[in-house]
C-alpha cells in the first residue's frame, strides 16, 4: 500500500470452473481491474501410498492442476480486455 498497490483476497471453490470466473469477475469490479495473478491454489491430502483412493486424486488433480489453468485463463482474459484495442 505504502507504494500505492492494492490487494484484497477473494474466496471461491478452486474446484469449480465457474466459481473461478465469478471470483475473477468480482475481483476485476472491486479493484477496478486486474494488473497480477498470484496463483497459489492447492491442497494436500495426506494418505499411504497403498490407501490412495481414485476420488481423493481426483479431488487434488482438480484442485492443484485445473484451478490454476483456469484461474489463469479467466485472469489472462480480464487483462486482455483491458488492453488499449489497437
Amino acid at each position: 500500500r505504502a507504494e500505492g498497490a492494492q490487494a484484497q483476497p477473494f474466496a471461491f471453490d478452486a474446484a469449480d470452473a465457474d466459481a473461478i470466473g465469478a471470483a475473477v469477475r468480482d475481483a476485476a469490479a472491486a479493484l477496478g481491474g486486474i494488473d497480477l495473478l498470484v496463483n497459489a491454489v492447492g491442497i494436500f491430502e495426506e494418505q499411504r501410498l497403498l490407501e490412495a483412493t481414485a476420488e481423493s486424486f481426483d479431488r487434488v488433480t482438480a484442485t492443484n492442476y485445473r484451478a490454476a489453468m483456469f484461474l489463469a485463463q479467466a485472469v489472462a482474459a480480464k487483462i486482455e480486455a483491458q488492453l488499449p484495442k489497437r
